[in-house]
C-alpha cells in the first residue's frame, strides 16, 4: 500500500537531501569558525606569554640595575671617604700637626 506517488515520496527525498546538505554545510562552518578561535586563543596566549615575560625580564632587569647602581654608589662613596681621609692625614703629616 503507497501513501503517496512517486512525484510525492521524489519531493520528499529531495527535501530530506536539501536538510541534510544544509546541516552539513552548517557543521562545516561551525567547525571552521571554532577552528578559527582555537587559532585566536592560541595566538592570544602566546602573544600574552610573550608581554608577561618582557615584563618580568624588565623588571627584574631594572632591580639588578637598580641595586648595582646603589652598590656602585657605595663604592664610589666609600672610595671619595678614603680618600678624603687619606688627604687629610697627608695633610696633617705635611703640616706636621700629627
Amino acid at each position: 500500500m503507497k501513501l503517496g506517488g512517486d512525484d510525492e515520496a521524489e519531493r520528499i527525498r529531495q527535501v530530506v537531501d536539501d536538510s541534510v546538505s544544509r546541516f552539513d554545510r552548517l557543521k562545516n562552518d561551525i567547525r571552521d569558525r571554532s577552528n578559527k578561535l582555537d587559532d585566536a586563543l592560541q595566538q592570544m596566549s602566546e602573544v600574552c606569554l610573550s608581554l608577561c615575560l618582557s615584563v618580568c625580564l624588565s623588571v627584574c632587569l631594572f632591580v639588578c640595575l637598580s641595586v648595582c647602581l646603589c652598590v656602585c654608589c657605595l663604592i664610589y662613596f666609600s672610595w671619595c671617604i678614603c680618600y678624603y681621609m687619606l688627604a687629610v692625614f697627608t695633610v696633617h703629616q705635611l703640616c706636621g700637626a700629627g
